[in-house]
């Protein structure tokens, strides 16, 4: 063309960045507004190690991290053999003395960093937990 001009895009690159920004939020929380329908004192936390990197010192750490929400009364740390997906190869449980607390943890936990990682934190059925169902469903 004779204008020497160019095509941009429609809207500018700061305000696309800011809307994608505004969806990610408000996605995130609905999935906190979702998972507060059914609260449990039994949380499950994802995405915090890999598969092989679950080692002595992990339950002791995720205790005493979450031992700041309220008292942890049970971690179970359980290494689905032979998973490939590395976010969901290990799930961490931890059952917590009073709902409060855990409704706080999953808050507190949910999207945060832990060793370069985004864990995944979210609540889970108590009756399973008791009794050793430890058949993770994950969340999309």
């Amino acid at each position: 063309s004779r204008r020497g001009g160019k095509i941009i895009a429609a809207e500018h690159p700061v305000a696309i960045e800011r809307r994608n920004q505004e969806e990610q939020e408000r996605m995130e929380a609905e999935s906190i507004t979702t998972m507060m329908r059914n609260p449990s004192k039994v949380i499950i936390l994802n995405n915090v190690v890999g598969p092989g990197e679950v080692d002595e010192q992990l339950e002791e750490e995720i205790k005493e991290e979450c031992e700041k929400y309220g008292e942890v009364i049970k971690v179970l740390i359980y290494e689905l053999p032979g998973h490939t997906v590395d976010e969901e190869a290990v799930s961490i449980y931890l059952e917590f003395r009073r709902l409060e607390p855990a409704i706080k943890a999953v808050v507190g936990l949910n999207g945060r960093f832990f060793g370069g990682r985004t864990i995944r934190a979210s609540f889970y059925d108590l009756d399973r937990f008791r009794n050793l169902d430890l058949k993770p469903t994950f969340a999309s």
